[in-house]
Formats: structure tokens, sequence, C-alpha cells
């Protein structure tokens, strides 16, 4: 018997929510290989979901460091480094500084994070590991 292409009808799409789901797994395959890596292996599934929160909670610092730097604003500051490089090694500083104080805000104010940090979990998962 001859095999004949079925028309792509006949193929059932995945659903928005199935779609979103394998890509959630994808994700969170990726994302516990490269911690598998560094030496970081959640113990527990609560470990799991903590990495996963603290995860999402550095990408939207990022994000919104991402948004306030435009194009005009680096452009800007690489020219007064060439014109001034003294100059522009102390905005440097202080950019870092606002982004370090940024980054440990949205830590502390994420009680998870907090906690995780307190607890050196994540630090003491690396210790082990090597």
């Amino acid at each position: 018997m001859a095999y004949t292409q079925k028309p792509l009808d006949d193929f059932p799409l995945l659903s928005a929510e199935d779609s979103a789901v394998g890509e959630q797994m994808l994700y969170n395959q990726v994302f516990f290989s490269k911690l598998a890596e560094y030496g970081v292996v959640p113990q527990n599934e609560q470990e799991a979901v903590s990495a996963l929160q603290m995860a999402i909670s550095l990408r939207s610092v990022k994000e919104a460091q991402a948004a306030t730097t435009s194009v005009l604003t680096e452009a800007s500051d690489a020219l007064t480094g060439v014109i001034n490089p003294q100059s522009q090694a102390s905005m440097q500083a202080a950019e870092k500084a606002a982004s370090d104080h940024q980054a440990l805000s949205a830590i502390v104010s994420d009680p998870t994070l907090y906690q995780l940090l307190l607890s050196g979990a994540v630090h003491s998962h690396a210790g082990a590991a090597e």
C-alpha cells in the first residue's frame, strides 16, 4: 500500500497553553543543566522552585535596567569617555553602584531570595559539588 501524505489540517496543533507548558519544560531543563554546570543542584522541589523564582526576579531586574538605557545615552557616555577619560571612569563607577544597588534591592525585596541568600544555600551547594 502506498503512503499518501495527509493534509496539514489533519494534524492537531498545540493549544497556547500546551505550547507554554512545553516551552517552560524546555526552559527548566536548560536552566537546571546550566546550574549543574556551576555545581548548583537543588536537593528538593522547594530549592528548585526557589532557584526558578530567583531567576525570574533577576531577569526582571536585568530587563528593567535594559529598558532604562538608551542608545543615545550610551553614545553620549562613550563620547565623554573619549574627551575626558577620568569623567568616564567616575560615571561608570556611579552606574555600577546604582546597578548593584538595584539588584540588591530586588533580592532583598523578595522574601524567598532574601532567605536563600541568608541561608547560604546556593553557596553551600556550589562548595559541596567541588
